[in-house]
């Protein structure tokens, strides 16, 4: 069972979430009492004003009950809410009334659906003996002091990939600028795996730190960062070679163009994906939003690299080229933090290794690109790319299998016996 003051941050919480989510729903409020001096666009959106502001407290309600769950271990339920309420209703919902019913009456229904978990949140939050007010108040200042700065963080990011479409719709066109949003496609792919990681090591890493084992800490954050290393740096540079048959597979011959663009995103793959891992270390370790500082930096660097794009006449390889630096600037950030702070230790021979291992992986099929694009070998070469990414990245993991590698002995660790 929870203790009071455990309760009592769920309640500081929600308190927190309803002021910014009032903020929100009364500007949405507002909006139609301005339609006069709003775009057409803008216009359609103040005509769903309420039922968006309905949706907003019906997250506000889901998040408070999935954050719950998560931050105490339960992953289980945590899923299973998630699972219900962000994916099947709405998606159902969406089937049946989307075309049939007006837009706003879709946001109520899955409204309706983030709002299930009402009873826990209430039951989370209900007064209880041991939890004053004067708690709570230290409580909110707390969760303010650390939440609120992490929040241009999250809209720094979305800008990072926004910023470039948009400049290059301004600049080149919007054919251009939909080659660029094709090839960003990769980022949201991947994030979905090394979001798994991170969301399984936050509560981890914070009950961890609360207990003070520093040297558990350590251990956990250097066995997912040398998977990140060993495992997903080979993945990420076999996507760019790649390129071409995911394009042609997913959006056909008309977007050939965006080949060259997704090959240019994919340098960024890796230090992105390091960044979506390592940022929950960083939230769970430190108060301060170190996150926010990286990201903010990369932002700042990819604005100055698309302002000399703003003033010359680059093709769109550039304007992706900058969105890779930007991923470049986060995924380095979130390893000095990382490292800087203890928290990281590799070997040198684990560095070593993985670099030998991508060498190994990524080394046949590029020989095999290189041939076929000067046409030494019949076809395409997709097939013998293919065998050879199967043959060398089974022959790697067995090698990583064999030479005991710390993640692989912490998995088996970790895994529940059969017997």
């Amino acid at each position: 069972m929870s203790k009071p003051h455990d309760r009592s941050l769920a309640t500081s919480a929600a308190i927190l979430g309803l002021l910014g989510t009032t903020v929100a729903g009364l500007l949405l409020m507002l909006a139609p009492h301005f339609k006069s001096q709003l775009s057409s666009e803008v216009h359609k959106i103040a005509a769903i004003a309420h039922p968006l502001v309905v949706f907003l407290f019906a997250n506000l309600i889901f998040t408070i009950a999935y954050s719950w769950y998560r931050g105490t271990g339960e992953m289980r339920k945590a899923n299973i809410w998630q699972l219900m309420c962000v994916a099947l209703i709405p998606l159902a919902a969406t089937l049946m009334l989307a075309g049939r019913k007006p837009i706003g009456s879709l946001l109520i229904v899955i409204a309706l659906a983030y709002a299930l978990p009402i009873a826990v949140v209430i039951n989370l939050v209900r007064p209880r003996p041991g939890i004053s007010a004067n708690r709570l108040r230290v409580q909110i200042a707390e969760l303010a002091r650390y939440c609120l700065p992490r929040i241009p963080g999250s809209l720094g990011l979305t800008a990072i990939l926004a910023l470039a479409p948009l400049v290059a719709a301004f600049r080149l066109g919007l054919t251009q600028s939909g080659y660029l949003g094709a090839g960003q496609s990769i980022f949201a792919v991947s994030e979905g795996g090394a979001t798994a990681l991170s969301l399984l090591l936050l509560p981890k890493l914070s009950s961890l730190l609360s207990e003070g084992r520093t040297t558990e800490i350590r251990e956990r954050v250097s066995e997912m960062t040398l998977f990140l290393v060993q495992v997903g740096l080979p993945l990420a540079l076999i996507v760019p070679l790649f390129a071409r048959e995911i394009i042609a597979a997913w959006l056909g011959s008309l977007y050939s163009p965006a080949v060259t663009v997704m090959q240019i995103y994919s340098i960024g793959l890796f230090p992105y994906v390091a960044y979506v891992a390592l940022r929950s270390v960083l939230d769970a370790t430190e108060v301060r939003a170190l996150n926010t500082v990286s990201i903010l930096t990369a932002l700042l660097l990819q604005a100055v690299a698309l302002l000399v794009a703003l003033r010359s006449d680059l093709a769109v390889e550039y304007y992706a080229a900058t969105t890779t630096l930007a991923m470049a600037t986060l995924g380095a950030q979130s390893f000095y933090f990382v490292w800087r702070r203890g928290t990281l230790s590799l070997t040198r021979s684990e560095i070593l290794f993985a670099i030998g291992g991508t060498v190994l992986v990524v080394g046949p099929v590029l020989a095999i690109e290189l041939l076929a694009r000067n046409q030494r070998i019949p076809g395409d070469g997709t097939a013998l790319k293919l065998a050879a990414t199967f043959a060398t990245g089974a022959l790697y993991l067995t090698i990583l299998y064999r030479s005991r590698s710390r993640w692989i002995v912490a998995l088996k660790k970790r895994m529940p016996s059969s017997a």
